[in-house]
């Protein structure tokens, strides 16, 4: 999926770690270039210790998985042991995960349908400045203190 190394593969300009048991991995793997390292957990009980290892540019939270409340306490993990060093969105489908995860340090939300086009837009940006294309443009995060209960915009 684009790691740095892989026979063929370009140099990453973006690694980015996804901690989510929903969203669709080769879905994903199919909308994100392949000069982006996108490695995917289905769990978070390990985030930090993935997170050093894997030293990602980007982390994308979800609050739950596998039916366990973690997003919130991973974030704060994160953020004891990483700093601010570390950007780290949530991607909740709840709109109360999301904010939870916010509260714990998260830096913004970005949708579940709009990772792919999120990732796409990132790492256009990363290699340069190149502008995406339209229907590739980085979705707005969420501000917190405008969102009315809406996830997204």
């Amino acid at each position: 999926m684009g790691a740095e190394g892989e026979a063929g593969d370009p140099p990453a300009v973006l690694r980015v770690v996804v901690f989510d048991d929903l969203l669709a991995v080769g879905a994903l793997a199919e909308e994100v270039p392949p000069d982006v390292d996108l490695r995917l957990y289905d769990r978070a009980d390990d985030a930090v210790a993935v997170v050093r290892d894997a030293r990602p540019d980007l982390v994308l939270m979800d609050y739950e998985m596998n039916g366990l409340v973690a997003g919130d306490a991973a974030v704060r993990a994160l953020r004891a042991a990483m700093g601010g060093s570390l950007a780290i969105l949530a991607i909740s489908a709840s709109t109360r995960g999301n904010q939870r995860m916010l509260a714990e340090g998260a830096d913004g939300v970005v949708p579940k349908t709009q990772v792919g086009a999120f990732l796409r837009a990132r790492a256009a940006r990363a290699r340069g400045g190149a502008r995406a294309p339209e229907d590739q443009a980085e979705p707005a995060l969420s501000d917190p203190s405008h969102r009315g209960g809406r996830e997204g915009r």
